[in-house]
């Protein structure tokens, strides 16, 4: 269906344009243009000259298109386990239900990123330890310790605004702050900031401590924060 159609049809269902939209019962979260080949070639049908089932259907392989990605509530929960839900105006039997099974989803959520960000840190502490030169037995205990001490399922590791901006936090031979503007994932902002804030010790075992001396002054944090602020779209 071509862009000009859905716009003819939904003018005609909804002249005043105020109704809400839906792919199946979820909302729309984004709308945007791709090369036809990207996430795999698109799938066109081809229509019956009288509107009836489709008879058949064809490959898009040279021309972009439109993709329309939906967001359902389960799959926000499963971003993010804090996403709120307002179920006023559904019967108590349905808020119920729904209200399980969303909180189903939400521990689900914790368990898989909490997972992830433990994950994340024991590589982090894996690769500094392993400039010490000693067995990593009790290592895995000990960074299972400091991450359970730390960590807090609802709000994560905060991640300083500058480690949103490099991969390797460094000076130049000039003296001067050098920071790249691409984005990461969550995990490798994470191992950054770990790789320059946490220290991995051994005496007589495997302790992990924050660095008191950080290795970023105030005037650093400040430009990284001014950039973030200015054109940062992660939220």
């Amino acid at each position: 269906m071509k862009t000009k159609d859905i716009i003819e049809q939904l003018q005609e269902l909804d002249p005043s344009g105020e109704l809400d939209v839906s792919v199946g019962l979820a909302d729309i979260s984004d709308i945007s243009i791709l090369p036809s080949y990207y996430d795999g070639y698109q799938q066109i049908l081809i229509r019956h000259p009288e509107g009836y089932f489709p008879k058949g259907g064809r490959y898009n392989v040279d021309k972009d298109k439109i993709v329309i990605d939906s967001l359902s509530f389960k799959e926000a929960i499963y971003s993010d386990p804090e996403f709120s839900i307002d179920y006023s105006g559904l019967s108590e039997d349905r808020v119920k239900r729904y209200e399980e099974s969303h909180e189903k989803e939400r521990e689900d959520s914790y368990k898989i990123t909490s997972e992830v960000d433990f994950q994340s840190l024991l590589k982090a502490c894996c690769k500094k330890a392993c400039n010490l030169n000693k067995s990593l037995d009790g290592l895995y205990d000990a960074v299972k310790l400091y991450f359970n001490e730390k960590y807090d399922k609802k709000t994560r590791w905060v991640i300083h605004p500058i480690f949103y901006l490099t991969w390797e936090a460094k000076f130049d031979l000039s003296g001067k702050y050098i920071f790249s503007k691409k984005s990461r994932s969550i995990s490798e902002m994470q191992q950054t900031q770990w790789m320059h804030t946490l220290e991995v010790r051994y005496d007589e075992g495997w302790y992990i401590k924050e660095i008191e001396d950080k290795h970023y002054s105030k005037d650093i944090r400040d430009q990284a924060e001014k950039w973030w602020n200015e054109n940062s779209k992660i939220k």
